[in-house]
C-alpha cells in the first residue's frame, strides 16, 4: 500500500528559563555634574541589544540605563545624572536543534544606589532574563486514500509562529506653561509606553504606541514644576510568516529618555527637547484547526499503523480585559502636604508598582513607593499596558493611587497526540464481509469501532440505520451493511 503523507510543521518550545542577574557598578560624576549630598531616587532600565548562538551557548548582549535623582551639595536642590552600562550573559541551551529560534526579554527587578563620596556612587542592579528557545518540529501524517479509512481527530491548536525585537527612536518638544518660570534644570522624568493599536499584514506588523511623559523641573526661582507630554510613535516589525488573523503580544519599554532645556530667541528656557528610544518586543501566535489521523483500517487489506507523537497547545483561552487596581502608599516617616508627581509601572512578576514624589510640611521632597501582586502571572503569554493613573490624598500619611490597565493574555494546555505517520500493508484479506449483519450495540459505543470490526464504513452504517451521531446513545440493534 502506497503511503500518502503530508508534513505537519510547527515551532515547539524546547527550552524555557528565567535567569536572575545581579550586577554592581561604581560610577564617577563628570566635572560639570553637581556633587552628591543625598540620593532621592535611582532608576535602572535594562534592555536586550542583540544575541548570538554558537555551540549550544547563547550570549545575550544588553544595556543598562541608569538615572539618579539626588540632592546636590551646591544648593541642596535636586539634580539628575545618567549613566550607561553594557552587560553580557552566557547561557547553556539544552534543546534538540542546531538552529533554534530565540525569544528573549528582560524584566527589571530592583535597584539601589549609595554614595561613596560626593563624586562617586555605587549602584546595584537586579533583573531577570527570560529565554525561550523554539525548535522546528516536523511530523509526517497519513492523508485519506481510496483504499484506506481514517479516523481523524479535529484539534484546535494555538501555535507559536515567530517573534521580533526592534528599537525605535523618537523626538519631540514640550512647551512649559506661560505662568511658569524659565527652566533651570530637569530633576525627574517618569515615562510610560502604551500599545495603542497593532495591525498585522503578511510578514509585517505595525505597532502604534503612545509615550506618556511626566517631567519635573526646577525653575529659575527654585520652584518645582511639572509638565506632561504625549508622543505618538509608529513602528514596523518585519516578522516572516505572520498573517493578518494571527494573535500578537507586544511589550513596549522606554529604554532611554533625555530631556534638555531649550533656549528661545530671548535666550530664555521656555521649552524642553525630548529624545528617547523605545524597545518593542512582539510574539505572534496562530489559532488553527488541525486534522490528526489517529486510527485506520482497510476494507481489503490487513494493515499495520506506525505512530508519531505530535506536541500541541490545546484547550486555549484568550482574555482581553481592562481593570482598575487600587494601591495605597503610606508615608510612615513624614507627612504629605503636596503631591508633586505619581507614576505606575509593571514589575518583573507582573505586579503593579507605584512611585510618588511628595513634599512635606517643611517643603522637603520625599520619595514614596508601594507595590501589589496581581493574578496575571498565571498565563502562558501576557502583555500588559498601563492606560492611566490618578490619586487621592486619603490623609497626611496615605495616598491612594488608582491604576487603569489593560491586558491581553493566553492560556493553554500542552498535550501530546499519537498521529499515524505510516501504514504497512501485510497483505490482502481472503475473508469477505457479509452483505448485512445484525449487531447488538451498547450505549456509548463508537460507530468507528463497529465499522472497523466489520470492515465497512461509518457513513454506510449511519445511512442504513438513519443515525446522525457518531456514538450510540442507547442500547439498540443496528444493521451493518457490507462493502
Amino acid at each position: 500500500m502506497e503511503n500518502n503523507n503530508k508534513e505537519l510543521r510547527q515551532r515547539v518550545c524546547s527550552f524555557s528559563k528565567a535567569i536572575d542577574v545581579d550586577l554592581d557598578y561604581q560610577e564617577n560624576l563628570e566635572p560639570y555634574n553637581d556633587e552628591m549630598l543625598k540620593i532621592l531616587r535611582s532608576s535602572v532600565t535594562n534592555t536586550v541589544l542583540n544575541s548570538d548562538y554558537n555551540n549550544g551557548i547563547l550570549t545575550v548582549h544588553g544595556k543598562s540605563k541608569i538615572q539618579i535623582t539626588y540632592f546636590n551639595c551646591n544648593d541642596k536642590g535636586l539634580s539628575t545624572v545618567d549613566f550607561d552600562e553594557d552587560f553580557e550573559k552566557c547561557v547553556n541551551i539544552d534543546c534538540d536543534s542546531d538552529n533554534p529560534h530565540f525569544d528573549i526579554c528582560v524584566r527589571n527587578k530592583y535597584n539601589n544606589a549609595r554614595i561613596i563620596n560626593p563624586t562617586r556612587v555605587d549602584i546595584h542592579n537586579s533583573f531577570v532574563i527570560i529565554i525561550k528557545a523554539y525548535c522546528e518540529k516536523s511530523c509526517p501524517i497519513i492523508v485519506p486514500a481510496d483504499d484506506l479509512l481514517l479516523k481523524q481527530q479535529r484539534v484546535n491548536n494555538i501555535s507559536y509562529i515567530s517573534s521580533a525585537y526592534i528599537k525605535n527612536e523618537f523626538e519631540d518638544e514640550a512647551l512649559i506653561p506661560a505662568d511658569s518660570g524659565s527652566v533651570n534644570r530637569v530633576i525627574n522624568v517618569f515615562s510610560n509606553a502604551t500599545e495603542e493599536e497593532t495591525k498585522i499584514v503578511d510578514n509585517k506588523m505595525l505597532v502604534k504606541s503612545r509615550v506618556s511623559l511626566s517631567i519635573l523641573y526646577l525653575t529659575d526661582d527654585n520652584s518645582v514644576m511639572r509638565i506632561e507630554k504625549t508622543v505618538n510613535v509608529n513602528s514596523i516589525l518585519d516578522i516572516q510568516g505572520i498573517k493578518d488573523e494571527d494573535i500578537s503580544f507586544t511589550d513596549i519599554t522606554v529604554s532611554s529618555i533625555y530631556i534638555k532645556p531649550k533656549a528661545d530667541k530671548n535666550n530664555e528656557y521656555r521649552s524642553l527637547d525630548i529624545l528617547g528610544e523605545l524597545n518593542i518586543s512582539s510574539r505572534v501566535y496562530r489559532n488553527e484547526e488541525l486534522i490528526i489521523p489517529v486510527d485506520a483500517y482497510s476494507i481489503d487489506n490487513d494493515i499495520e499503523a506506525a505512530f508519531s507523537s505530535v506536541e500541541l497547545n490545546t484547550d486555549f483561552s484568550q482574555v482581553n480585559e481592562t481593570v482598575t487596581e487600587k494601591i495605597s502608599i503610606n508615608a510612615e516617616k513624614t507627612n504629605i502636604t503636596e503631591v508633586l508627581d505619581v507614576t505606575a509601572s509593571v514589575s518583573f512578576d507582573n505586579g503593579i508598582e507605584v512611585t510618588a514624589f511628595i513634599a512635606d510640611e517643611n517643603g522637603n521632597i520625599n520619595l514614596l513607593t508601594s507595590r501589589i501582586k496581581t493574578e496575571l502571572s498565571n498565563y502562558d503569554e501576557l502583555s500588559v499596558n498601563i492606560l492611566s493613573s490618578d490619586y487621592i490624598i486619603v490623609s497626611d500619611k496615605e495616598l491612594e493611587v488608582r491604576v487603569n490597565l489593560s491586558y491581553k493574555a493566553l492560556k493553554f494546555n500542552k498535550s501530546s497526540i499519537k498521529a499515524i505517520s505510516e501504514i504497512k500493508n501485510n497483505g490482502a484479506i481472503a475473508k469477505e464481509s457479509p452483505a448485512l449483519t445484525v449487531y447488538f450495540a451498547d450505549s456509548g459505543e463508537e460507530l468507528w469501532s463497529i465499522a472497523k470490526q466489520f470492515r465497512t464504513s461509518v457513513e454506510l452504517i449511519k445511512k442504513e440505520n438513519e443515525l446522525s451521531k457518531e456514538i450510540i446513545d442507547s442500547k439498540r440493534i443496528i444493521i451493518i451493511p457490507g462493502m
